[in-house]
């Protein structure tokens, strides 16, 4: 008999990393406004055609026994854009006489259909906020070589599966990357905490073990809004 499948093994998402090596995205409170700023539902409305769901934190729900059930982006992350606006100019961003605060350069696969849209969507959320956003598509060996090894993007924007695991999934995109590895972090930024508790979920087995480091990596990952 045939059945007609509805969906794949493992989810697709699409995750955006901000690059905190650049001045305007150093600090993880601009970064927060940045990410807040970001119309998510429109992104799966528009972009997606309505084919998705926003996720509410850093785990899908295709890994719901780890995810940490206080983190929420719609509640941690409201887009308030006159909150969002008062606090980029309380942190120094102030909008310049070309009308935009800063611009920042938002890369993807110019194959991925579905990275192109969003990065338009993005860009129309954050003129809300007065951030100017170029968007960049390449080939995948031109997209790579600029994220991972020029570091010259803003934004990251990628079309990816979800995984198996948290450890080879979403933890992969949050820790430490000293050698600039191809699809993993690519913010520059290596937190302590963060890779303590990535690597806890390594070291043991039992799942409800597993999720208690998984809910520290995502209590640090909020705090650092990186990637999501």
């Amino acid at each position: 008999d045939l059945r007609l499948a509805e969906r794949g093994v493992f989810p697709q998402m699409l995750s955006l990393t901000l690059n905190a090596r650049l001045p305007e995205l150093e600090d993880p409170e601009v970064r927060a406004l940045v990410f807040a700023a970001i119309d998510r539902q429109a992104v799966n409305d528009l972009a997606l055609k309505g084919l998705g769901e926003p996720s509410t934190g850093f785990f899908p729900d295709a890994l719901s026994w780890a995810q940490h059930p206080e983190v929420n982006f719609d509640e941690d992350f409201p887009r308030d854009v006159d909150a969002i606006n008062a606090a980029l100019d309380e942190a120094g961003f102030e909008v310049g006489a070309d009308g935009y605060r800063f611009t920042l350069t938002a890369r993807y696969v110019a194959t991925h259909s579905e990275a192109e849209a969003t990065a338009e969507v993005i860009k129309s959320s954050l003129e809300d906020v007065h951030i100017g956003v170029n968007l960049v598509g390449a080939s995948e060996p031109v997209w790579s070589e600029a994220v991972w090894g020029d570091y010259d993007f803003g934004m990251n924007i990628l079309r990816n599966t979800v995984g198996a695991d948290p450890s080879i999934g979403p933890a992969r995109w949050l820790t430490c990357n000293p050698n600039d590895i191809p699809q993993n972090n690519a913010s520059g930024v290596c937190d302590e905490e963060l890779q303590a508790a990535a690597d806890g979920a390594m070291e043991v087995i039992d799942r409800d073990a597993r999720a208690e480091h998984f809910y520290t990596l995502q209590e640090r990952a909020r705090d650092l809004i990186l990637w999501a």
